[in-house]
């Protein structure tokens, strides 16, 4: 392995593997990466990307992020572009929602807490993304 070397841009590199299973169903399992990097340039701000994808039909997830971008006047410009794929996230809180229909007749205990975390989770992922 060579030794760090502190000269240059700052910089970061992240990759991920992933292995699981469904939170539903346990026999269904899923695989997937993930990979987030950014450099700090002089002249065009922090550049920086974030890619995931998994197995089975979710659709891969990008962005590409510029902050602090130097413009005239002094000023600093952000810019932002990426997928519309559902988050992770947001397909949780979809299942739960899905999942506690489907418990309501036979265990409604299970079914409300289904749903309560749905709604809990949804609101909170709305307000804070």
């Amino acid at each position: 392995m060579a030794p760090y070397d502190e000269d240059g841009w700052a910089r970061y590199l992240r990759f991920e593997t992933r292995l699981g299973t469904d939170p539903f169903n346990n026999n269904r399992t899923a695989a997937g990466v993930a990979l987030f990097g950014l450099v700090e340039t002089p002249n065009h701000g922090v550049v920086s990307v974030d890619l995931s994808a998994t197995g089975g039909t979710a659709r891969p997830a990008w962005t590409l992020r510029q902050r602090g971008l130097p413009v005239s006047g002094g000023w600093r410009v952000n810019n932002e572009a990426g997928s519309d794929a559902e988050s992770s996230d947001m397909r949780c809180v979809r299942q739960w929602a899905q999942e506690s229909e489907t418990l309501r007749d036979s265990d409604p205990l299970q079914a409300a807490a289904c749903a309560a975390l749905a709604r809990v989770a949804d609101a909170m992922l709305t307000r804070h993304g």
